[in-house]
């Protein structure tokens, strides 16, 4: 029977002798040219035995091993358990592991690597401290008992050193019955500055020990914990041949924390019962740590490819292609296999040419080369690949790596769409449903195309033939049956974003249903905590998909009131989830969905800036956006990241990170201003780029940049003097106060033009393909208000492709006239005459 492992950690004892070895210098190759001396120092600690809390078997086990292995690489190795031999070591306190703590760091210096590996019992409590548990730890007086782990992380920063690492083998269940368990428990870790954290599963899972004869999934006995077993492993050289590795000879963090993980993944598939993925926490690091250089005789040697590894990749390929996704085969595959897919691409192989053109044009496994990944990708489409066909289409139609050359790709998508590709017939029937990319609208041969690609597995084609039959815009009439049958024959087959719809409409009924009747509630929230926990498992597709669906979106907006208090916790728990997975997607997966994220998550963020938990914004922003190039986004992109770039440049400000946080600002005001420069009317890019200038203003006040803050106030008083046609006070005025407040040496005539003056939204109805659905319009006083307007109804035509209401649209001009000629607030006569119009409309004038 599998047994449950370490619910969050132990005591253990010292073996003094040890720290005899430590301050000594060793020689460290980094990833890069060259080599330099650096000081490596490590504390392990295992715990088995306890007097209170189950035994353990493999803890101690476990400690050693890593101790063994950190001392082949280079540190200088503490141990600390408890047990052994008689009379060996006794039990200690959590004092006694903190004067060791405390003596590695008394040697660390900048050059210094620390390193903490703890496995054992311990605790995680719903505020989210976590306390490693002495041999006599009693878990009813855990701070006077047990070790916090915030005095090693925090005494570890402390120190300067250059990097330090903390590995803690734990279940992960709370101590705390009444919390939730899977909360976002351990995000106040995500902030350590210049440290890395691996726990050894995810926030209320189990980490295990093996059963008996348990093998993982090469035949080895497994003999330690299952998460040390492929650590150790990855330590040894493994690693760098890992799925995700660079296969460099050179073994690093990112390297071993990956093999663990996809190690771990692989085992749940061979004993069904094992569910432990690990956590990892990128805190600070700008690059990643070298561990070790292996030798021509040690067990990283990549293999050679191999036309059987290759079919392995092909096969792996062709089922997300089937799913209508390749964006996971590409981020988990390319960066360990570009090299063998370049050797199979010069010796003419046609599948593995499209590999490396995507992987240039992406910049996955290899820098980024849209030129030369478009030139691969032509390579494999000259043989009539069907899916290099539609690849090379797809390039033509966004410019990607070549001028965009629309004759080329409406030819070629129907090529492709000819030859046989799935994903060709699907893109060249939404240009047949819609009208777009040079086709006129033809529905019939949509559908036709949609059922050909249907009939060939594509769960793509699928959901959009569901979509078809529910849409009253199709000119058909709607079967929601046949819709439903679609839908499902997509969930059935593995496609996450279908299983997420279905659910969509029972998420919303819950959410509904937890607001409901004070008698009805209890039952709802218990079914919508459950809903909560199924979604644990999702991958982020799954997730976007399902709370960005539009019935769910519709039933979030009940939550902020005292009565949803509950269902709003377990709202945001389902956002939090997203969060975390989307951390660790690859990059390709981030940047396909980057809108529908920073859409959905940009309030949680503003709670947590509300809080003034900076260090969780500025996590979030490293880790879920740094590896993105802000300036290379796209459009569409733009609105959205403005917003969340905006957190996290107050936030890094806030934390004395100004350097950085004003390269994140220059980026994305270029990006947002390269947007405004095309199309004067992104209205909302425009608002959220005015809407930074005077946030991170605000920052730089607190922390007394004033030199900044009056930079960043002039440029924002730029957009809203402009509403106005008075942008030449600007240069009337040395010192600029915050937004809404006039400067301090102010003229009584211009006072107007500083003071905060009020907007108002309305809701409108605008059509979508034969659809009503709301649109919020912003209504502002200014001698361009009506442009503003204009700007929105432009947008949401140009950019959505809705139909905003003439009738509507001719109103609010007819008003502003009627404002500038009368000399009355605009937004005032908005409020009065829609007010009337609506009186008028219920009383049935």
């Amino acid at each position: 029977m599998l047994v449950p492992f370490r619910l969050f950690s132990s005591l253990l004892l010292l073996t003094a002798s040890l720290f005899a070895q430590v301050g000594r210098d060793v020689a460290v190759r980094p990833s890069g040219p060259g080599e330099r001396t650096e000081r490596r120092l490590a504390l392990v600690v295992g715990c088995n035995d306890y007097e209170t809390l189950s035994p353990l078997r493999c803890a101690e086990r476990d400690a050693d091993d890593v101790g063994r292995e950190l001392e082949q690489i280079g540190f200088s190795v503490v141990r600390m358990r408890v047990g052994g031999a008689v009379g060996e070591t006794k039990p200690l306190s959590s004092g006694a592991i903190l004067n060791q703590v405390e003596n590695l760091c008394r040697l660390a210096d900048p050059d210094t690597v620390l390193f903490f590996f703890f496995s054992g019992h311990g605790f995680e409590l719903a505020d989210g401290r976590v306390f490693l548990c002495p041999f006599g730890a009693d878990r009813k007086q855990l701070p006077s008992t047990a070790l916090d782990l915030d005095a090693v992380r925090d005494r570890f920063q402390d120190t300067g050193c250059k990097q330090s690492v903390l590995i803690i083998d734990m279940c992960r269940k709370r101590n705390d019955k009444s919390a939730d368990d899977t909360g976002p428990s351990l995000a106040r870790y995500a902030e350590a500055r210049g440290s890395i954290m691996l726990f050894s599963t995810w926030a209320g899972t189990l980490s295990y020990e093996p059963d008996s004869g348990m093998q993982d999934e090469s035949g080895n006995t497994i003999e330690n914990g299952l998460f040390t077993h492929y650590l150790l492993r990855g330590l040894r050289g493994e690693a760098d041949t890992g799925r995700r590795a660079r296969t460099d000879r050179i073994v690093t963090f990112r390297e071993v924390a990956d093999y663990t993980t996809d190690g771990l993944a692989e085992l749940s598939i061979k004993y069904g019962h094992v569910r432990q993925q690990p956590h990892l926490f990128w805190n600070g690091s700008s690059t990643d740590l070298p561990l070790r250089q292996l030798t021509a005789t040690e067990p990283g040697q990549p293999a050679q490819p191999t036309d059987e590894s290759l079919e392995d990749d092909i096969r792996e390929w062709l089922r997300h292609v089937t799913l209508g996704d390749t964006t996971p085969f590409y981020d988990s595959r390319a960066p360990g296999r570009y090299e063998a897919w370049m050797r199979f691409a010069q010796l003419g192989n046609l599948r593995a040419q499209g590999f490396v053109g995507r992987c240039l044009m992406e910049g996955l496994g290899v820098e980024k080369d849209p030129v030369a990944g478009h030139r691969w990708i032509a390579k494999s489409a000259a043989s009539n690949d069907p899916h290099a066909l539609n690849t090379l289409a797809i390039n033509y139609l966004s410019g990607t790596g070549t001028p965009v050359d629309m004759a080329r790709y409406t030819r070629l998508v129907q090529q492709a769409a000819d030859a046989g590709a799935p994903l060709a017939m699907t893109n060249l029937a939404d240009s047949y449903r819609w009208g777009q990319n040079g086709f006129a609208v033809d529905r019939p041969r949509a559908m036709g195309l949609y059922e050909r690609a249907a009939a060939l597995g594509s769960t793509r084609a699928m959901r959009r033939l569901a979509s078809f039959h529910a849409d009253t815009g199709t000119g058909a009439k709607p079967d929601a049956a046949l819709a439903e049958q679609w839908l499902r024959r997509a969930a059935d087959a593995g496609d996450w974003r279908a299983k997420a719809q279905r659910m969509a409409p029972t998420l919303a009924s819950q959410l509904t249903a937890a607001v409901g009747p004070d008698a009805e509630r209890p039952a709802a929230l218990a079914v919508l905590a459950e809903t909560a926990q199924e979604i644990e498992g999702m991958p982020m597709v799954g997730v976007l998909t399902l709370l960005d669906h539009e019935q769910v979106r519709l039933a979030s907006d009940q939550l902020n009131t005292d009565q949803a208090r509950q269902a709003k916790s377990l709202y945001v728990r389902m956002l939090d989830r997203l969060i975390a997975t989307y951390r660790r997607e690859g990059l390709l997966a981030r940047r396909d969905h980057l809108a529908t994220f920073t859409n959905l998550t940009v309030d949680v963020v503003k709670a947590w800036i509300a809080d003034g938990d900076y260090r969780r914004v500025a996590g979030l922003w490293r880790d879920a956006f740094g590896g993105i190039d802000v300036r290379s986004c796209i459009d569409g992109e733009i609105e959205s990241l403005v917003s969340h770039a905006n957190f996290g440049v107050m936030a890094m400000v806030r934390l004395d990170r100004q350097a950085e946080a004003f390269r994140l600002l220059d980026d994305i005001v270029a990006a947002a201003e390269s947007v405004l420069e095309l199309r004067p009317w992104e209205w909302y890019v425009r608002s959220n780029l005015q809407a930074t200038f005077f946030d991170v203003a605000e920052a730089c006040r607190a922390v007394g940049a004033g030199t900044r803050q009056q930079e960043l106030l002039r440029r924002g008083w730029r957009e809203i003097l402009w509403i106005d046609g008075k942008e030449e006070l600007l240069a009337k005025y040395k010192v600029l106060s915050p937004r809404g407040v006039a400067p301090p040496d102010v003229e009584e005539g211009d006072r107007g033009a500083f003071e905060k003056r009020p907007m108002r939204r309305w809701t409108v109805p605008v059509d979508f393909s034969g659809k009503k659905h709301p649109f919020f319009i912003y209504v502002q006083d200014g001698k361009r208000a009506l442009r503003l307007i204009q700007d929105q109804i432009r947008w949401v035509e140009e950019y959505r492709g809705g139909k905003f209401p003439v009738e509507v649209e001719e109103s609010f001009r007819r008003l502003f006239a009627i404002a500038q000629e009368n000399k009355v607030s605009f937004v005032d006569l908005c409020v009065y005459a829609f007010d009337e119009a609506n009186k008028g409309e219920k009383s049935g004038k």
